[in-house]
């Protein structure tokens, strides 16, 4: 999951958050902007938008669900992002974001 839907490193403490976590918006914004990883990032997200009458957890279930979240809303602060990374977050969390997320990414003044 860390590397299809990444997430701010230091939202966990495993070998793959480590190694996968993505540390501030301007990476974040590197990743989005790299041809592969970008494009790929997007047509994932754009799939779990085509499922019907399933939730978040339904289809991932609880920590990955969670991870999600974090990338939506992580992708979702970006300047000039594609919108899908925000409607992920209304279709599955009622448009709600990551708190943690938000939080790593105050603190870190990024």
């Amino acid at each position: 999951m860390w590397f299809i839907f990444p997430q701010l490193r230091g939202l966990g403490f495993t070998d793959y958050n480590i190694f996968y976590g993505i540390e501030n918006l301007r990476e974040a914004t590197l990743y989005l902007n790299h041809p592969i990883l970008g494009r790929r990032l997007e047509e994932i997200t754009q799939a779990m938008l085509q499922i019907e009458n399933k939730s978040a957890l339904g289809i991932l279930g609880r920590a990955d669900e969670r991870k999600l979240k974090s990338c939506m809303t992580l992708f979702g602060l970006l300047p000039e992002m594609p919108e899908c990374f925000r409607q992920v977050l209304e279709k599955y969390y009622n448009g709600e974001q990551d708190e943690s997320t938000l939080q790593l990414i105050k603190e870190s003044g990024s």
